[in-house]
C-alpha cells in the first residue's frame, strides 16, 4: 500500500481520474492442445524453458521458486523461430513456454506431447470498483 501511494503521489491523478494497480499470477498448471498436468509434474525432468517476451525474469523467477530445474532459452520479444531453432527444439525431452509462445511454436509439434505452456491470469486492485468505472464508462 505505501508503494501504491507514492506512485500515486508522483502520477498526479486529476480528480476525474482513476489509478488501478495490476499484476500477473501464475498458473500452478502447465497445459497444451492434449491436456494439462499440475506443476510439480515438472519435478526431475529435463526442462527447456522457451521465453520470447521483454521480460522474462519474474516468469523465471516463479519457477525457480518452485524449485524447478530448466534451461532457459530467452528470445527477444515477438521473436519469430526460425527452422533451425525449431529444430533444435524439437530434440529436447520436455519444453515450457509462454501461452504466446506457444502459440508461435505449437504448429511447429503437432502430435508431439512435450511442448507445454504457463497459463497466466491478471489481477487487478479493486476489481469491483474497476468493472463498475468500466460499466460506467460504455453505457
Amino acid at each position: 500500500e505505501n508503494d501504491k501511494n507514492r506512485i500515486i503521489k508522483l502520477i498526479k491523478p486529476e480528480l476525474y481520474q482513476y489509478v488501478f494497480f495490476s499484476w500477473i499470477v501464475y498458473s500452478e498448471v502447465i497445459k497444451n492442445q492434449f491436456d494439462e498436468k499440475n506443476l510439480n509434474y515438472l519435478d526431475g525432468k529435463n526442462v527447456c524453458l522457451v521465453t520470447g517476451i521483454a521480460n522474462p525474469e519474474p516468469f523465471v523467477a516463479y519457477l525457480k521458486n518452485k524449485q524447478l530445474d530448466f534451461e532457459h532459452l530467452n528470445f527477444n520479444d515477438h521473436h519469430e523461430f526460425t527452422l533451425s531453432e525449431i529444430e533444435h527444439l524439437k530434440t529436447k525431452q520436455f519444453i515450457l513456454t509462454t501461452e504466446k509462445d506457444f502459440m508461435r511454436l505449437s504448429a511447429h509439434f503437432e502430435g508431439r506431447e512435450n511442448l507445454y505452456y504457463l497459463p497466466i491470469e491478471l489481477r487487478i486492485d479493486k476489481p469491483n470498483e474497476f468493472d463498475e468505472l468500466l460499466k460506467n464508462s460504455i453505457r
